[in-house]
This record gives structure tokens, C-alpha cells and sequence, in this order.
């Protein structure tokens, strides 16, 4: 099976999700599944994710702008990854839409 995890982190959002994520993805890893983080654009210096299958859902200009077209975004980017496998999708945020 495919997870796909999609949450977001920086300096001032904290780690809190992603490793509640990463934690997860160990999980299911070890369980032979198929697993992914799709997170904003990716900057170079967080080095522990170096581990994971990290995709930044987002091109270098364009940002998150609302949930309800970031889950647009997610759903589309998580689409066609090995359409033979069953696919479960994450999204983790404290707000509700």
C-alpha cells in the first residue's frame, strides 16, 4: 500500500505534526508499505528528514495559500503514484475546513 502524509513545519508552525508523521512512516515502513511526506517547499537544511521520501507539493514560488486548495494540491500530487496499489492519504493541520 501507498501512504501519502501531507503536513508542514518551520520556525514558527514547530515539529509537533512531522514527527507524529515520521513516526508513522517508520511504522508502516517496517510493515513493507510504500510511504511519503509531502510538505511545502523543501529547504535544504532540515537534514534528519534525509531518511525519508520527502515531496515538496509546492514549485519554488508558489506557497500555501488556504487548506481547501492545499488538499486540491495534495490529492492531485498523490494521484498517480503506482495506481496498482491501494492509496491512504494523511493530511494533518489543526484547523478545520
Amino acid at each position: 500500500m501507498n501512504f501519502f502524509f501531507r503536513t508542514n513545519f518551520n520556525e514558527k508552525i514547530g515539529l509537533g505534526h512531522l514527527f507524529r508523521c515520521l513516526r508513522l512512516i517508520r511504522y508502516f515502513e517496517t510493515q513493507k508499505h510504500s510511504c511519503y511526506l509531502f510538505t511545502d517547499v523543501l529547504k535544504k537544511k532540515y537534514y534528519f528528514l534525509k531518511n525519508f521520501k520527502v515531496i515538496p507539493i509546492y514549485k519554488k514560488k508558489v506557497h500555501f495559500f488556504d487548506q481547501k486548495n492545499d488538499v486540491i494540491q495534495f490529492t492531485r500530487a498523490t494521484k498517480n503514484f503506482n495506481p496498482n496499489k491501494k492509496k491512504y492519504r494523511f493530511y494533518f493541520s489543526k484547523k478545520k475546513f
